[in-house]
């Protein structure tokens, strides 16, 4: 079993080491932001009252598809715990998105990966901070009405200490690791960073939710430890309905004023911020007993999806239209719980699937697409 968190170093002298080799690493600058994105981020609206509903009129049906994929396995990296089963995620991911079932076209879907040839004839570049930022940014441009994109990432997630004052229901902000991400020797309080830093919810949240066009929409899916609010949105569903995240940044918005992020954006993440994502193995099916490792929450949703569509509902089967975004999501959760429960302890948590949104919308009517 392995874990997508952030691992303590076997000695604190190693780590100290490892830590010196990062601190000649130079800093890569972040790529430049798109016009209207140089603001200071506003994370989530504090109450309900202040979170608008999604448009009567949004439209399931899109027109242009675009799917940024980003896996990283850190086979050759001097701290983070390698990850086999995230090239397997993406690969799963670049599958199901260019199939007939949704149709992205393969030059819409940029791949980063330090499996660089892990897709055959599809370019692949490597997942650094810089590159993973600047396609954030590409993922939302040109996109308008009608249009879907869908953001991915398998790899290790954390928290941090917040430092902006914005996270007031935690004080921690979780974020993902490039490929290029080399911490000091501090473990998550006051944890600096030699190098390139994480990527914060707070940035994510600016790179993505922000620049969703009123009428498009983003699907994010992310596979990593801890990162049930990785992406900063202010609705959270559970078993226990509808949660609105408390935040310490900008006064609130009346209900009527637009969210700064116009358009719909959700999320499925693997776990809670408490818990932990874990890899799971499967046969290949060639019959020689090899195994692949994935993801428990990408193999889970990969296959949701393709249940969805093919053994509940082939004859209403339109575009994946028939299941509500409620329905998929209680899917994924049982098959994430029936799988962790073979794996883990009884005494360990399991991990629990979060669900988030940017805006309020009745999770059981509203069907589900891509």
């Amino acid at each position: 079993m392995r874990d997508r968190g952030l691992p303590l170093p076997q000695s604190l002298s190693a780590y100290q080491r490892q830590a010196e080799e990062a601190s000649q690493v130079e800093t890569v600058p972040d790529p430049p932001r798109l016009d209207g994105l140089n603001r200071k981020p506003s994370i989530s609206p504090a109450a309900a009252d202040y979170v608008p509903e999604l448009p009567v009129g949004y439209s399931a049906r899109m027109n242009r598809r675009k799917a940024l994929l980003i896996g990283i396995g850190y086979r050759k990296h001097k701290y983070l715990n390698v990850l086999p089963g995230c090239k397997n995620d993406v690969t799963a991911m670049f599958n199901l998105l260019t199939s007939e079932l949704f149709g992205f076209p393969q030059d819409e879907v940029r791949v980063l990966s330090d499996e660089l040839n892990m897709l055959g004839s599809v370019h692949v570049q490597a997942p650094t901070r810089f590159n993973i930022l600047r396609d954030m940014l590409w993922l939302t441009e040109d996109v308008g009405e009608g249009d879907s994109a869908v953001f991915f990432f398998a790899g290790h997630g954390d928290f941090i200490e917040d430092v902006s004052g914005d996270e007031i229901e935690t004080g921690v902000d979780q974020c993902i690791m490039p490929i290029d991400c080399l911490p000091e020797p501090k473990h998550r309080t006051g944890q600096t960073f030699k190098g390139v830093p994480p990527i914060l919810d707070d940035t994510i949240y600016e790179r993505l939710v922000r620049g969703v066009p009123a009428g498009a929409k983003v699907t994010a899916i992310v596979d990593a430890c801890r990162s049930g609010s990785v992406c900063d949105l202010p609705v959270m569903h559970g078993d226990d309905g509808v949660k609105y995240r408390a935040s310490g940044g900008d006064p609130p918005r009346q209900r009527s004023s637009p969210h700064k992020g116009a358009g719909g954006f959700v999320l499925f993440s693997g776990s809670a911020d408490d818990q932990q994502s874990i890899d799971m193995t499967i046969a290949t099916g060639r019959g020689n007993g090899e195994v692949e490792s994935f993801g428990v929450m990408t193999r889970s949703f990969v296959d949701a999806v393709q249940e969805m569509a093919m053994h509940r509902c082939p004859e209403t089967y339109d575009g994946v239209e028939s299941w509500t975004y409620g329905q998929l999501f209680q899917r994924v959760r049982e098959l994430v719980w029936e799988r962790t429960s073979s794996i883990l302890p009884h005494y360990i948590e399991k991990q629990e699937p979060q669900m988030s949104t940017s805006h309020t919308f009745d999770t059981w009517q509203a069907p589900f697409s891509i």
